[in-house]
């Protein structure tokens, strides 16, 4: 599919495309020698992936100089490429997050495009133009913020109480209206482990519940907690216990 245009203003173009099959999220920032900076931004989300390109004139970038400072022409005839998950900031993970559940029309919409544009100009300048090592992605300082803080331990509960067939994370994050980065990150930071381990952690404590009673088949017992066949869940449970279901009940029964 070709890039048709979704909004341009004096200087600033913003094109999208559908994209097809799987995508892995990545940002790709141009620096060119005539002042002018290309950004482009491909991700997936929900099933869909979508490619956006920014572009930004010498014209319209004259706009933030100062008699003092012209912040983006430190950089020229450089590229940077990001392509790994881990080394996309989390805050534009939000932008593209924003940009896919984008409904506004009309003027609304052109004020949004350029609200994004400008967010994703500062975040992707900041991350080029200083070492990465001293600015990183995530800040955990938002887990200091209670409501944020009781969005994590929400979606703990929700995993908790689907634990046959949770949601996904992109389902979660929408479920307690937390982006999917601040979700992942802030699960791993207050309970030490990623929700997909979490719930394979719980499925087996509650497995091992129901071994000790020995009142229920391990067939039975599998498909209860959402493993499609006894052999994925004795693969799970052998991965956790480093035994087999069978061998766990032997030493394991309650009268």
């Amino acid at each position: 599919m070709s890039i048709f245009t979704k909004y341009t203003v004096s200087g600033l173009s913003i094109n999208q495309r559908a994209l097809q099959g799987d995508v892995n999220i990545s940002v790709e920032v141009t620096y060119f020698l005539d002042q002018k900076i290309e950004i482009s931004c491909q991700f997936p989300f929900e099933g869909n992936a979508y490619y956006f390109q920014f572009i930004y004139t010498q014209k319209y970038l004259e706009r933030f100089n100062t008699t003092l400072e012209r912040p983006f022409s430190i950089l020229h005839n450089t590229r940077y490429v990001h392509d790994a998950e881990s080394d996309v900031c989390c805050k534009l993970k939000d932008v593209f997050y924003q940009l896919a559940n984008n409904k506004l029309k009309g003027g609304l919409q052109a004020v949004f495009y350029e609200s994004q544009a400008l967010m994703i100009l500062l975040q992707t300048h900041l991350n080029c133009a200083e070492d990465a090592d001293t600015t990183p992605c995530f800040n955990c300082k938002f887990l200091n913020i209670p409501s944020e803080k009781q969005k994590i331990m929400q979606a703990r509960v929700l995993v908790m109480i689907n634990l046959p067939d949770p949601p996904t994370i992109p389902s979660l994050a929408r479920m307690v209206h937390i982006n999917e980065c601040y979700l992942k990150k802030g699960f791993k930071e207050m309970f030490g482990t990623s929700v997909f381990d979490f719930v394979q952690q719980e499925r087996i404590i509650k497995a091992k519940q129901l071994l000790r009673k020995n009142q229920h088949a391990i067939q039975d017992i599998a498909l209860e907690l959402g493993y499609s066949n006894a052999s994925n869940f004795t693969n799970a449970f052998k991965k956790i216990t480093s035994k087999s279901p069978s061998d766990w009940i032997k030493g394991n029964q309650v009268d």
